[in-house]
């Protein structure tokens, strides 16, 4: 069922029409592979734990 989402979501990233509708919404388009996606999270927690580090943000 993974693979099946994975291939939908890998032609529709794909499909011209759709990236013009995209973009006449503004809707930037990105597709990530699964792999890629988990790599760009692990990249995006590491970046954002130091940036706590200088500049932790409060409610105050």
């Amino acid at each position: 069922m993974r693979e099946q989402l994975v291939i939908a979501l890998q032609k529709t990233a794909a499909d011209p029409e759709f990236q013009a509708k995209a973009a006449g919404y503004f809707a930037p388009l990105r597709y990530l592979a699964p792999a890629a996606y988990a790599q760009e999270l692990k990249s995006d927690e590491a970046d954002f734990r130091q940036l706590w580090q200088t500049a932790p943000w409060t409610d105050k």
